[in-house]
Formats: structure tokens, sequence, C-alpha cells
């Protein structure tokens, strides 16, 4: 997981502690939305997930955001997990994302996933969440 955050800060000009954040949210995010057979498969994918879903549990789940944003927030996540997104969005919200952080966050994180988890398991994940199926591999 340490290549994949410094990948994601690189990539994104993010710094790595927002980014472990973020990883940690998104996580959460797909075991809300997967099969748990699934999302075990996944999280075994990836190198010291454990690590990072167990801060995510440890974290204080309130964030404050002006309408507006919070708004355009809700549109992108839920282009991507689709139904609710409240969890994924207060965890990223809290990391200090903006909208347009989370979608390229989002769809950078796939890409590296890409590198390190099973062809058939990512392609399983990505048609069982609603932004992600029209994605290409």
């Amino acid at each position: 997981m340490n290549e994949m955050i410094s990948t994601l800060s690189t990539r994104l000009g993010l710094d790595p502690a927002m980014v472990e954040k973020g990883l940690a949210a998104l996580l959460s995010g797909l075991k809300a939305h997967l099969p748990p057979e699934l999302y075990e498969a996944l999280h075994q994918a990836i190198p010291d997930a454990d690590a990072i879903v167990s801060k995510a549990a440890n974290a204080d789940d309130s964030a404050q955001q002006s309408g507006g944003l919070l708004a355009s927030i809700v549109e992108i996540a839920g282009k991507v997990f689709g139904g609710d997104t409240s969890k994924v969005l207060s965890e990223l919200t809290k990391a200090g994302f903006s909208a347009e952080q989370i979608e390229q966050f989002v769809m950078h994180a796939f890409k590296f996933l890409e590198t390190i988890v099973p062809k058939e398991i990512l392609d399983q994940v990505k048609s069982r969440v609603p932004g992600l199926a029209s994605e290409k591999a």
C-alpha cells in the first residue's frame, strides 16, 4: 500500500496522509457495495489493506461542508458508487478532498489497482460499482 500511496500522492499532487485517508474511505465504500466474498478477495489482493481499513474504522465521521460544495461532491460520489454515499463522502471530505479531487482520486486509485489486483477480481468489482462499470480497463 505504501507504493500505492506514494504513486497516487505524486500523480495527484496530494499529501500522502490525505491519500491514505482517501484509500481508507474508498475501501470502506467498496465494502458497503460489494458482496462479502468479492470484497474479501479485493482486500486480500491489496498490500497493507488491513492497516488502512483499521485507521478508517477509528476515524471520526463528522465533516462540515457548505451546501453547494457538498452537493457537488454527492453528485460525483453518487456517479461512482450509486446509492448512499454518505460514509465515503464524509471520509473524503474530512480528509480534505475537493469535489474535483474526489473524482480524480477514485479514477487514479482504480487505475493503480489494475496493476496489483487480479483482472478477474477487478472486473467483478467494476461491474458492481455503477460509475466504474462503464470505465475501460
